[in-house]
């Protein structure tokens, strides 16, 4: 059995698109750079706090694993 397949339709004419005018390209890559920094200008103060966090729990891995560990063991066991 053979399957018949009609004819495809023709294409459509389509008006050429116009260009973009360039106030618009300007718009859109200063509306970019506005969103880029006000997303740096929030991100940044998490990334101080993280990297703040991060400071102390090295301190405090200095202090009480390093600094302790020597005072606890230069002291004489007792008996």
């Amino acid at each position: 059995m053979e399957h018949y397949q009609s004819p495809l339709p023709p294409k459509p004419d389509f008006e050429p698109k116009p260009a973009a005018p360039l106030l618009w390209w300007l718009i859109v890559g200063l509306s970019g750079l506005i969103l880029l920094a006000v997303i740096a200008f929030l991100a940044t103060p998490v990334l101080w706090v993280a990297f703040t966090i991060a400071l102390i729990i090295a301190l405090q891995y200095l202090l009480w694993g390093w600094w302790f560990e020597r005072v606890y063991r230069s002291q004489p066991p007792d008996e």
